[in-house]
């Protein structure tokens, strides 16, 4: 169902917030996400809405099981939305092996301008090449389901609240960016030159077409959704850079508004600390990943990657078993509240 219902409601909530000046109210979309996850981000129920279980399969670069995702993937984006999504895929080949990336446009506004700024939601899709039979549940297939959720709530919000839209943009150029990155796992051994093709690759072409001055805020997503375990109880995710703080405490944010609501089902313990300054003082690249050549280019960078790792991380035991429903569907809610917010600044 789209967002219709709520929309007099959202409307009239919007006519409040901005005489008072303040911002839109995490949780105005709950009954969206009430709606929607418990069919799109399902590990039980095989629908044909389900954005999640086509992943459990291996998605190695050049493969056929990589091809069946892309057209998965370029399937949803093609068939599924109401707007007009941009939809490009950046080939290449380097060490003999055929990569694709996938990138999705939804200008908000449906003005083309140059000085357009997006918001970049990124995650991989690839697998490991080195570990038979690999799936890589958490790294990164539960990522990417969120990403194709959030393009779809977004989309419906575009498509039944373009009044809400233009609210909230108050004349700002933004768009929506989404990649799916391949190659981002080393095809031997993880070096500079091994990693991270996919993002290496859009990176230069987007420095010399001037695309990557566009690009806001770069948000990275990878490991999410997995079990909490006896050797990995509890983690977090930390704030790693200065210029994408205040975006951290955004989510943060979110995250609270949740905890503390009475319509709360996803959340029962805190992921975010923005007062956990540690990492952020160091200010530095402390875990490599596709969003180290955007940030090179100065892009601010928001990195979501719990902290310690997940027990499964690159073993062949990353299956779809050491995923957490729960887990994955709180993202889901906590990105596209985030979209929204930031795209009001």
């Amino acid at each position: 169902m789209p967002l219709t219902r709520r929309k007099l409601h959202t409307l009239v909530f919007l006519i409040i917030a901005i005489f008072f000046n303040v911002k839109i109210v995490q949780g105005d979309f709950i009954d969206y996400h009430n709606e929607h996850l418990s069919k799109q981000l399902s590990l039980i129920e095989d629908s044909k809405d389900n954005l999640l279980l086509p992943f459990n399969i291996t998605r190695t670069p050049g493969s056929g099981n990589s091809f069946i995702i892309q057209q998965f993937i370029s399937n949803h984006f093609q068939t599924k939305m109401q707007n007009n999504w941009i939809i490009e895929y950046d080939n290449f080949q380097e060490n003999d092996y055929n990569f694709t990336n996938m990138i999705f446009t939804l200008d908000m506004d449906n003005n083309e301008q140059d000085d357009k700024k997006y918001i970049l939601f990124a995650a991989h899709y690839d697998t490991l090449v080195n570990i038979d039979g690999f799936i890589g549940a958490v790294d990164s297939a539960a990522s990417c389901s969120i990403l194709m959720y959030l393009s779809q709530f977004l989309d419906d919000l575009v498509y039944e609240d373009q009044y809400l839209i233009d609210k909230i943009l108050e004349d700002k150029q933004y768009g929506i960016k989404i990649v799916f990155f391949d190659g981002e796992e080393a095809l031997h051994e993880w070096t500079e030159t091994d990693s991270i093709y996919g993002s290496r690759h859009l990176a230069n072409k987007w420095i010399k077409d001037e695309t990557m001055s566009q690009i806001e805020l770069f948000v990275l997503l990878d490991l999410i959704g997995g079990k909490r375990t006896n050797k990995v109880p509890e983690w977090q995710i930390k704030s790693y850079y200065k210029t994408s703080h205040k975006y951290y405490k955004l989510l943060s944010e979110i995250e609270d508004s949740y905890l503390e609501s009475e319509q709360n089902t996803f959340f029962t313990q805190k992921e975010l600390h923005p007062t956990d300054v540690l990492y952020l003082m160091i200010n530095k690249i402390l875990i490599e990943d596709d969003h180290v050549p955007f940030y090179n280019a100065n892009v601010p960078i928001l990195h979501l990657i719990p902290f310690p790792f997940p027990e499964s991380w690159h073993t062949v035991d990353d299956k779809f078993d050491t995923l957490d429903e729960n887990e994955i569907q709180r993202w889901a809610i906590i990105l596209s509240e985030f979209a929204v917010e930031a795209l009001s600044g």
